[in-house]
C-alpha cells in the first residue's frame, strides 16, 4: 500500500483511501465511487420516503373505507376508497410497474 500526500492539506494519506481522513477531501480516482456511495444512498433514502408515503396514503384510504360506513357521511367511504386506488397509483409511477 503506497501513500501520497493529500492535496488540500498536505497529510500523507493511503492511495486507496476515498477521502482524506483529516480533512475530508474526495481523493484522486475514487472520487467517482464517492459520488456512487452518495448516489446509491440517495436512492435508498427516497425508496423509504416513497414507502411511508404509500403507507399513510393506504391507512388513510382503509381507515376511511372502513369508518365510513358507520357515520351519516357515505362521501367518507368513497373518499377511502378513492384514496386507497390513488396510493396503488402512487406506488405504481413511482416504481414504473
Amino acid at each position: 500500500m503506497s501513500m501520497t500526500k493529500c492535496t488540500e492539506c498536505g497529510k500523507e494519506i493511503s492511495n486507496m483511501a476515498y477521502i482524506c481522513p483529516s480533512c475530508g477531501c474526495p481523493f484522486g480516482d475514487n472520487i467517482l465511487p464517492l459520488n456512487k456511495y452518495f448516489q446509491d444512498e440517495k436512492k435508498k433514502e427516497n425508496n423509504r420516503s416513497n414507502l411511508s408515503k404509500f403507507a399513510l396514503l393506504l391507512f388513510l384510504g382503509l381507515a376511511l373505507t372502513f369508518v365510513g360506513p358507520f357515520t351519516q357521511f357515505t362521501w367518507m367511504q368513497q373518499l377511502g376508497v378513492g384514496t386507497i386506488l390513488l396510493s396503488i397509483y402512487y406506488i405504481i409511477i413511482t416504481y414504473k410497474i
